[in-house]
């Protein structure tokens, strides 16, 4: 198993397209994905997969989380190790993960830290 981070745009915990967690958990979970865990502050998630490629991730994840929250979202998902070299190489408090996928690195530690753990939920 391989772990990951998806960062999303169009999802948000206040304001505008508030999700619920345990609904961005579950539309993991529906695409046989495993040890998805939301992270509340950024709406972004970790999760485990087989596929080693996570760029081939990407447009099943933004589908699928479109489909189950009937919202518009664009992704990017990158392998935890990825993740851990970005912030390692980074400077300042906020990093680009990618053209528009900025976040703070105190997020960025933390969905590196709660990728690398064992979630079991209940759907």
């Amino acid at each position: 198993m391989y772990n990951y981070i998806a960062l999303f745009t169009g999802l948000r915990v206040e304001g505008k397209n508030v999700v619920e967690m345990e609904r961005l958990e579950y539309a993991f979970h529906t695409f046989s994905l495993r040890n998805e865990c939301a992270y509340e502050p950024t709406s972004d998630v970790t999760f485990a997969s087989i596929n080693p490629d996570a760029e081939s991730l990407v447009g099943g994840v933004e589908r699928m989380v479109s489909a189950v929250l009937l919202i518009d979202v664009t992704a990017v998902v990158l392998h935890s190790e990825d993740l851990r070299t970005l912030i390692d190489e980074a400077k300042g408090d906020m990093i680009e993960v990618a053209p528009g996928f900025t976040r703070s690195r105190v997020d960025l530690e933390a969905l590196y830290d709660q990728s690398l753990e064992t979630h079991h939920h209940e759907h």
